[in-house]
């Protein structure tokens, strides 16, 4: 998502084809709206939704293999459940956080996190406010020690205390990670936007 104030009025179509004849072919714009006076992008933004897909194919089809990172051969669905089902909440995540990123707040809400099982694919979908530098990867690369037996699921919940970077597993190939949705409160979304979860009520 991103945002620009315009001298005038443009058509919508117009900022799409002409912004995307002048980007390279691997960037594109999907779509443009007017939106209220004062929207801003990032500031408006209530959370993010992440997407990290592990292939668990014998062999990763060319057509996934810049998007799937492959999953270890035997993996327990249910440890890695059972892990990521502490992380909704306020927590330090210190241990997630990439070493050297620019994090001086390191306490980020997660509003959701759950593994989703497919045929021959893993996918972790995690919803927050915002998150660290490397923070998605991080916690994927240490699900996967849980769901390996490397570590146990009480011990992944004890690194949202603030454990240091080193005491968490490694991060995740980054070709598995997309961001899948910016997401915005009712007042700032457009017609035709996809349905969204609403931003929570934070007690």
């Amino acid at each position: 998502m991103a945002h620009l104030e315009l001298p005038r009025e443009f058509p919508p179509r117009g900022l799409v084809h002409g912004a995307n004849h002048h980007l390279p072919e691997d960037v594109r714009v999907l779509a443009a709206a007017a939106m209220p006076a004062g929207f801003h992008a990032r500031k408006h933004a209530w959370g993010k939704e992440y997407l990290y897909r592990l292939g668990r194919a014998p062999v990763l089809s060319p057509l996934d293999s810049l998007f799937v990172a492959p999953a270890p051969a035997a993996l327990d669905l249910g440890r890695m459940a059972r892990a990521a089902a502490c992380l909704p909440g306020r927590h330090d995540f210190s241990a997630f956080a990439l070493a050297g990123g620019s994090h001086g707040q390191p306490f980020r809400r997660i509003f959701s996190a759950r593994w989703e099982e497919g045929e021959d694919e893993l996918a972790f979908r995690i919803v927050g406010e915002g998150f660290l530098r490397g923070m998605v990867r991080a916690l994927v690369g240490t699900l996967i020690e849980v769901g390996t037996g490397r570590r146990s699921p009480e011990s992944f919940a004890g690194l949202l205390a603030g454990r240091p970077r080193s005491e968490a597993g490694p991060t995740a190939p980054a070709q598995g990670l997309v961001l899948q949705n910016v997401l915005y409160p009712p007042e700032w979304r457009v017609e035709g936007d996809p349905a969204l979860p609403e931003a929570p009520v934070i007690l």
